[in-house]
């Protein structure tokens, strides 16, 4: 009874080395299951698997935040578009990178991961847009592997990473919520 068991979960192991499509996606989608933001694995090809993130909202930041006064006194200041946007970038952003690292970490062969992170477009009831992408890029494992202990901004990241991973939108270089 071990013995086949053992010869199982061997088989499993030596596909997902290899990357098997079947075995790699069914993996990453049992790891993705706890996920905060919802992503699914979406194919495997060679050494890389392409991945979707749904981002969430742009009600994950807050409309005030912290600060204090020119006197001094704590007060809570109502953030301009350029702070809302930067931390919406890093809300996901963080969210693609939990994905990516992962991705990475469950699935061994994998050494590249194409991911897109979409949001529900803000609708109105003349304009219904469904999802929009906010977070296109490929993430490449062997640098993500090597910043581990390193206390970086999610964005500071990503931007490590070649190809032109994230490029930045707008002027503060954000995903507008």
């Amino acid at each position: 009874m071990q013995a086949k068991y053992q010869a199982d979960l061997d088989a499993w192991w030596a596909a997902l080395l290899r990357n098997e499509r079947e075995t790699v996606i069914g993996t990453l989608a049992e790891a993705f299951e706890d996920n905060e933001a919802a992503a699914a694995p979406l194919g495997v090809e060679a050494d890389e698997v392409s991945i979707v993130v749904l981002a969430p909202g742009a009600s994950i930041v807050p409309e005030r935040m912290p600060g204090r006064t020119a006197s001094g006194n704590l007060s809570l200041r109502k953030l301009n578009n350029r702070e809302r946007s930067a931390l919406y970038t890093e809300a996901v952003m963080g969210h693609a990178l939990v994905t990516i690292k992962e991705a990475l970490a469950v699935a061994p062969g994998i050494q590249s991961v194409r991911l897109v992170a979409l949001r529900h477009a803000e609708t109105t009831p003349t304009d219904d847009r469904g999802s929009i992408a906010c977070l296109p890029g490929v993430g490449r494992g062997r640098l993500f592997r090597g910043s581990r202990g390193r206390r970086l901004k999610p964005s500071q990241s990503l931007k490590t990473q070649p190809a032109n991973f994230w490029s930045g939108y707008g002027p503060a270089q954000s995903c507008s919520p």
